[in-house]
């Protein structure tokens, strides 16, 4: 799991996985901002990545202190916001979205 913050924050918007022959090769992203959650997928996208994963219910404490994971599920419009937000810029992907 990579939060928003960390992948923003890099200095070459380049997020990096051991072996590029790997494939397929997934990333789990998390952060409570829909603008911040896109920028990071096309990051994502553009470093290769095969699946793309926001975190929407992991139920430890520092996701609930981050305000992402689980904490999401109480925030609908959010989620909702970023599926669409996803929608329009990663059109190649499948999303789905697992509410256990």
């Amino acid at each position: 799991m990579m939060t928003t913050n960390s992948i923003l924050n890099n200095r070459n918007n380049k997020i990096i996985y051991n072996h590029p022959e790997q494939h397929p090769v997934a990333i789990q992203i998390a952060g409570c901002i829909p603008s911040e959650l896109a920028k990071c997928a096309q990051i994502a996208d553009k470093n290769k990545y095969n699946e793309i994963n926001l975190n929407i219910g992991c139920p430890s404490k520092s996701t609930q202190m981050g305000l992402f994971g689980v904490c999401l599920m109480k925030k609908k419009n959010i989620v909702i916001d970023a599926q669409l937000k996803l929608f329009k810029i990663l059109l190649q992907y499948l999303l789905v979205l697992k509410l256990e």
